[in-house]
């Protein structure tokens, strides 16, 4: 049987024996050090040549993600603004987990960045420190330079809308019976925010400040009446800023909503890792782990609103057309069960069965 010769450090092998270390290196991954084997050992022409294809044939048959560089993802936090960035790392992170057998692992980097909005948008579209991102908007940005998708994060929770108050107008509030009574109160937003456009639309008065502290400010000083914030996020921020405002308080039975699109966002030049992250999300609305992520964040706030036979008033974005906001509108409202305190109005292409 022939053999190859190897100096005098190595023992005699045969060509079999080269094949059964050849392949048992395979199983550990380590072809690139097999071949370096091969070559130290000065081992014949022949079997060099023979072990060096079957080397090359293994790599083109190891998946893609055996050989690639490391997978890292870095997002920018805080696209549905302050207090839900958990949520925003954990869909993520639950994309990538759902796609791990097709495309390997990927570290994802959540940041906290703190410079202005517009200053965030054009650092995704260079897509050097961040790569994407999700975010909530009337209207998607958009550019040439970004890939963007309509998807359902938080199930349309994010347009459900809870007001602080100021105490002495508590009780008041909190016995609106129809739309007409609620056009009475005035509503403080910050400068720029969309959502000024749909109370607007609504016919109900607006007033905006340049920031949070300053809102607070002037409701407490009777500027107007109430400052409707997502439910998801107003508690926080009440307590950010009840302190030096202890004659506000948060109303717990009247609500308004509205549809909000939320949007996941990212730099075209990593259109792979962007249809990775895309097919994950799909999965993860589709199996339900969406759904848990949020009941498990987020479940007991619903739950409340129902325990105070609560009553939500619905408008329209002007921003989306009537089918958009009448399918928005129902999707969120069946999502949570919610459809029981739902109320009409005539800024609202949604129409929902009378309370009794």
């Amino acid at each position: 049987m022939p053999h190859s010769n190897f100096d005098a450090d190595y023992p005699l092998v045969t060509d079999e024996l080269f094949c059964l270390g050849f392949f048992a290196l395979i199983l550990r991954r380590r072809v690139f050090a097999y071949l370096r084997w091969i070559y130290n050992a000065q081992c014949s022409r022949k079997v060099a040549i023979f072990s060096a294809a079957l080397a090359v044939l293994a790599l083109s048959m190891l998946p893609a993600h055996a050989t690639a560089q490391p997978c890292e993802v870095p997002i920018r936090l805080e696209g549905f603004g302050p207090g839900l960035s958990d949520y925003e790392i954990g869909v993520f992170e639950l994309a990538l987990a759902a796609t791990a057998d097709q495309y390997g692992p990927c570290k994802l980097i959540a940041k906290q960045i703190g410079f202005p909005f517009k200053r965030f948008w054009k650092e995704l579209e260079k897509g050097k420190t961040i790569k994407g991102g999700i975010s909530a908007g009337i209207v998607p940005q958009t550019s040439d330079d970004l890939i963007a998708m309509e998807m359902p994060f938080l199930g349309g929770a994010l347009g459900l809308r809870k007001s602080i108050i100021r105490r002495e107008n508590a009780q008041d509030f909190e016995n609106t019976q129809t739309f007409e009574k609620l056009k009475t109160y005035r509503v403080g937003q910050v400068i720029n925010w969309t959502d000024i456009a749909i109370y607007q639309a609504a016919e109900i008065p607006v007033f905006d400040t340049f920031d949070m502290k300053q809102l607070f400010r002037m409701l407490a000083h009777s500027r107007f009446d109430l400052i409707p914030l997502s439910i998801l996020q107003v508690d926080s921020i009440f307590e950010q800023y009840s302190a030096t405002n202890p004659e506000l308080a948060i109303a717990e039975k009247t609500y308004i909503y509205y549809p909000i699109q939320t949007w996941f966002y990212f730099n075209k030049n990593d259109e792979e890792l962007a249809n990775r992250i895309l097919t994950g999300f799909q999965i993860i609305f589709k199996n339900g782990a969406e759904l848990q992520l949020f009941q498990k964040k987020y479940g007991h706030i619903i739950d409340s609103l129902k325990a105070d036979k609560s009553r939500i008033y619905l408008l329209d974005s002007p921003h989306l057309s009537a089918r958009q906001n009448q399918e928005l509108t129902d999707k969120f409202l069946r999502r949570f069960g919610l459809l029981e305190y739902a109320v009409s109005t005539p800024a609202s292409t949604f129409k929902a069965e009378p309370q009794l």
